[in-house]
């Protein structure tokens, strides 16, 4: 895979996330809160991941937000500053998604819902930021003004 595949790839991620945002708060305000938690999980997995194409990483397979956060720190040390969310939205795609777990519905309350929003918000505007200054056209410029062109024939 080249490196225009790559930020191809980072910024189809970035656009369903957003996508899944929306989906969140849809579920959000039609009381489907623990529909509203994955998404918001799967919000935060999805920047996680547009980040790491857009530094030219491929695709980890997992859904671990706190691993996915440990290797984009790797590149930038204030993903640091996610462990909290990263912590708390990941409980939300195991315990949402297997049978024997759903029936604890009822800890997902409009507060909880309101919290795993929050925090999917704050963690896709935090990536989002860092991605996008990656994606621009001035992230792949050489010192001498021009593009940089991905030559390892990957």
């Amino acid at each position: 895979m080249n490196g225009t595949d790559f930020l191809s790839l980072a910024q189809e991620w970035l656009d369903v996330a957003e996508d899944d945002l929306a989906y969140a708060e849809l579920g959000l305000l039609n009381g489907l809160f623990m529909q509203a938690c994955f998404q918001c999980q799967q919000v935060a997995e999805k920047v996680l991941k547009a980040y790491l194409f857009a530094q030219k990483q491929p695709l980890i397979r997992t859904h671990e937000l706190p691993r996915l956060r440990v290797v984009c720190a790797e590149f930038d040390e204030d993903f640091e500053m996610l462990e909290k969310a990263c912590d708390i939205l990941n409980v939300y795609y195991i315990d949402t998604r297997y049978p024997e777990v759903l029936r604890s519905h009822e800890r997902y309350t409009t507060e909880v819902a309101q919290e795993a929003y929050r925090l999917a918000t704050e963690v896709l505007h935090f990536v989002r930021n860092r991605t996008e200054a990656l994606l621009s056209p001035e992230a792949h410029e050489e010192p001498g003004g021009e593009a940089s062109e991905d030559t390892s024939g990957a």
